[in-house]
């Protein structure tokens, strides 16, 4: 990474200002710095795009519906209240086991 950002500042400056000697640790440290930044970055982006885009597609509400119509396959996201949401897991339907009333009341979940 040192060495690109070496060869970037190179091509943006005259021929006689350029560097051609090793790294200096400042280089090398801010290149790291840099490194670090973009990563981080990525990071938040692939969270953010995450929540947004699948976690949202999950379980959508349509309005006046009412009551969960769970399938076995359904994706959940299974509550922790010691955990952020976005850490929370997600689980895999694989059972629906109803209440007296015929309604779904609990999933089995893997």
């Amino acid at each position: 990474m040192g060495w690109i950002l070496r060869f970037i500042n190179n091509s943006r400056t005259t021929v006689e200002k350029r560097k051609h000697f090793e790294l200096s640790s400042h280089e090398i440290k801010s290149a790291e710095k840099k490194r670090i930044r973009y990563r981080r970055k990525l990071i938040e982006d692939f969270r953010s795009r995450f929540r947004k885009e699948y976690l949202g597609q999950l379980r959508q509400k349509l309005p006046g519906k009412v009551g969960n119509d769970f399938k076995i396959g359904d994706i959940v996201i299974i509550e922790e209240l010691s955990k952020k949401r976005v850490f929370w897991p997600l689980g895999k339907v694989i059972g629906l086991l109803p209440g007296r009333d015929g309604k779904v009341r609990t999933l089995k979940i893997r």
